[in-house]
């Protein structure tokens, strides 16, 4: 195929310059190679396209027909890969991305905002779910979450720095219990537990100040949610 377009192409040329020199210009190329291309073409089609003289080249009927059905759909060819060459320039488009609730909350403001204003034809399409997604299956472009949920076999790069956890809890339940002031002294608390999955959580490792990650500890909870937000 890539054959066949070169071969009309060059004859296209042949046919507008109205010599063979002319179109070796045109394409950039040598005569010979033009002579080359027609010869091909004239082989394809099995009959005469260019009448040949000392001083010009001239088409003949059947190169006539051929020139008025191909040079029309050299231009269509010629005008889609403009077109194509286009979105290369400039991002466009509608961007899918699936997103977590805590990553949209520190990521829909500013960030995203100044991320449209960069790219003015580009659209954001994003949907929310704690749910573990396929994000290539569903048609995503790209995905948002925490890191310790992340496919291995994906391409990750960070968003954000560590997230900064905090304890919290209602006056009336630590006037009952210490404060917390360790992560491992969550096993001790009725926490509430982030499951995303109704599998068992996230190997989530956490890091105090100063000191190196360590494993989540096993909290004991009576409650369990979906959702982290």
């Amino acid at each position: 195929m890539s054959d066949e377009l070169e071969g009309m192409a060059t004859f296209v040329a042949v046919a507008e310059a109205r010599g063979f020199r002319a179109a070796a210009e045109r394409l950039g190329v040598t005569g010979s190679a033009v002579s080359q291309a027609i010869r091909r073409l004239e082989e394809r089609v099995g009959v005469s396209l260019v009448r040949r003289t000392t001083r010009s080249v001239r088409l003949t009927e059947a190169g006539e027909r051929l020139y008025a059905a191909v040079r029309p759909a050299l231009e269509d060819v010629r005008t889609a890969v403009a077109s194509v060459g286009e979105l290369s320039a400039e991002p466009r488009g509608v961007v899918r991305l699936l997103m977590t609730p805590v990553a949209e909350s520190f990521l829909s403001g500013a960030l995203l905002a100044g991320f449209l204003d960069a790219h003015p034809h580009v659209q954001l399409d994003i949907v929310l779910s704690d749910e573990p997604r396929d994000i290539v299956a569903e048609g995503y472009d790209a995905g948002v979450r925490l890191g310790e949920v992340i496919d291995r076999d994906m391409i990750a790069v960070p968003v954000s720095g560590d997230l900064r956890l905090v304890v919290v809890g209602a006056p009336s339940y630590f006037s009952k219990h210490p404060s917390p002031r360790h992560p491992r002294d969550l096993a001790e608390h009725a926490c509430i537990n982030w499951h995303p999955t109704a599998a068992a959580p996230p190997s989530r490792r956490h890091r105090t100040a100063g000191s190196s990650p360590t494993p989540r500890p096993d909290a004991t909870s009576r409650w369990r949610c979906r959702h982290a937000c």
